[in-house]
């Protein structure tokens, strides 16, 4: 970490490893735990594939690439989200990387096909990060995914609750040494049940991130409710489950970027499915 702020050029990147420094140099930081926990649960392999692409190639390597672009007037993306189903997926991702984007967030609605799967094979300096619905993890595709440092799958649970089929998958995961997460798109209702403890703490038991993002229709108090309950988390749980606050954790980045440097919602995001901000 200290290496990265050193190296960092980039206000992107300096931000986020000053920030990083600070929260680790706390003496009761919840971050320690977390970070035992994915040493002693997740390959190393995985843990070192991830940690370079994210803070070398994309945070100080892409960045300085999407400011010369955005310098030279063109829109550039830091993040895209899109879908396995996107025609022009693997042109995507073969033109970002010449323009410094390396991190994609993909929804998988179906299976998960073969050539997704070489996709991601093909292009070992990005970070793929994969929305599954439980029951599209078998056990043979979760062996393939293992195979693959640079991805990480996330269960998309409909609501804050474990299914039979969920506990699978999050097993399955686990089992395979995965740097896993729970995706949750929330609605009005479920808003106020996904930060209770007892959940958290169920779900803990199962992966140590979730992602939270909502669905249309949230009203700002309730999302303001829910970003403030997320942060508490971070600042005083207990260190077993990481929770991200989609739509405001991108929102603080994407305010520290320079114009025409943001995130992208490809066109084959269809206002139904989950990361369709």
């Amino acid at each position: 970490m200290d290496l990265c702020a050193f190296l960092a050029k980039h206000p992107l990147a300096r931000t986020f490893f000053s920030y990083a420094q600070m929260v680790l140099e706390e003496p009761d930081t919840p971050y320690y735990t977390l970070t035992k926990r994915l040493i002693d649960t997740v390959s190393e392999n995985t843990l070192c594939t991830v940690g370079v692409n994210f803070g070398f190639v994309s945070m100080l390597h892409g960045s300085k690439k999407l400011a010369e672009y955005a310098g030279q007037g063109r829109h550039v993306s830091w993040l895209t989200f899109t879908t396995d189903a996107d025609p022009e997926l693997a042109a995507s991702v073969e033109a970002g990387e010449d323009l410094g984007s390396f991190l994609w967030s993909i929804y998988v609605k179906g299976p998960v096909e073969a050539n997704l799967l070489q996709l991601i094979a093909a292009h070992p300096q990005c970070t793929f990060q994969l929305t599954l619905h439980p029951e599209a993890l078998s056990e043979e595709i979760a062996v393939r995914l293992a195979a693959l440092p640079n991805v990480m799958p996330s269960i998309y649970l409909t609501e804050p609750c474990l299914t039979p089929a969920a506990k699978k998958a999050f097993s399955l995961l686990t089992q395979n040494h995965m740097l896993s997460a729970a995706f949750l798109w929330l609605d009005s209702v479920q808003a106020s049940k996904a930060p209770e403890p007892g959940w958290l703490e169920e779900l803990s038991d199962f992966t140590p991130v979730c992602v939270c993002s909502r669905k249309p229709g949230m009203t700002l108090q309730q999302s303001e409710d829910l970003r403030k309950q997320i942060w508490a988390n971070r600042l005083h749980g207990n260190g077993r489950l990481f929770l991200i606050d989609l739509e405001s954790d991108l929102r603080a980045i994407n305010q520290r970027l320079p114009d025409r440097v943001s995130c992208e919602v490809r066109p084959a995001m269809q206002a139904d499915m989950p990361l369709c901000l």
